[in-house]
């Protein structure tokens, strides 16, 4: 979506999804975008119910979905279609 100067601070971004300011740390290395549930429920985000993605961890932990969908998110006066 852009890039900046390295620091902390750089890899945490605010996104607007449906009026609602949503934060977001980047990870330039992650190979899905992953939402809580609450940021899900304030946003009005629905999801699909179901989905067949496994989600594992470094560690071979395995993380418990809810579904995936696609949001528009506003950024720096731009819309982009972000997968969740």
């Amino acid at each position: 979506i852009g890039s900046k100067q390295v620091g902390d601070k750089d890899w945490h971004v605010n996104f607007k999804i449906n009026n609602c300011t949503i934060p977001f740390k980047i990870d330039t290395g992650a190979q899905c975008n992953v939402m809580p549930r609450s940021s899900c429920d304030e946003a009005g985000i629905v999801t699909s119910g179901s989905s067949r993605s496994k989600l594992v961890s470094y560690s071979w932990y395995e993380i418990k979905t809810i579904g995936k969908t696609d949001v528009v998110v506003f950024y720096q006066d731009r819309y982009y279609v972000m997968e969740v």
